[in-house]
């Protein structure tokens, strides 16, 4: 080989390896959070206004009259906060069904005061709930709820409720001893 032709080689080599590892680099970065995606220092929030609707909020001050300090209202809690998966030794199952309720949340959740644990459920159902996918997802939730043994009680949304007519239904999460307390608070705020 003549002294030009190896020195062209060398140097289409060099060239190649060169563009080899430029190329490689920037497939390497494609993925990156550098390049594609933002960082979450780049992230940037507003506050929500208020935390419950109009119709959230006027029945949380029903239940607040119809309950008392007998149990504790939370409001807006992840179902996942609530339930967990009851799967052993299936890793897959286990997060297929996080998955299914990790998302989701409860408009309404009421516990002990003492023990914080949870008494019930409640959902207040407004007219998206009309909808397919919505009552799809009630119905998952219903079954979740019946599942690991949680009483869900379910409520239309309404201008204005009879405190007397949530006070049955809510009533029934707790004992005779309980709802003879909450009856007798009811009375007295009356």
């Amino acid at each position: 080989m003549n002294f030009i032709t190896e020195y062209t080689l060398i140097g289409l080599l060099f060239l190649a390896m060169a563009l080899f590892v430029v190329f490689a680099a920037k497939s390497s970065k494609k993925g990156s959070i550098e390049n594609d995606e933002p960082r979450q220092s780049d992230f940037k929030y507003k506050q929500i206004s208020e935390l419950m609707s109009p119709a959230e909020l006027s029945f949380y001050h029903v239940l607040v009259s119809v309950i008392g300090s007998k149990a504790v209202i939370f409001s807006k809690v992840r179902v996942a906060d609530v339930l967990k998966p009851d799967v052993s030794g299936d890793r897959s199952l286990w997060q297929k069904s996080f998955n299914a309720i990790s998302s989701k949340h409860f408009d309404y959740v009421l516990c002990d005061p003492q023990t914080s644990k949870v008494i019930a459920a409640i959902e207040l159902n407004d007219k998206s709930h009309k909808q397919k996918a919505r009552q799809e997802r009630d119905a998952f939730l219903e079954k979740a709820c019946i599942s690991a043994d949680l009483k869900l009680y379910q409520f239309d949304a309404k201008r204005a409720y009879k405190i007397e007519e949530v006070a049955k239904v809510v009533y029934q999460a707790f004992t005779t001893r309980e709802v003879s307390a909450l009856k007798t608070d009811l009375d007295k705020a009356s």
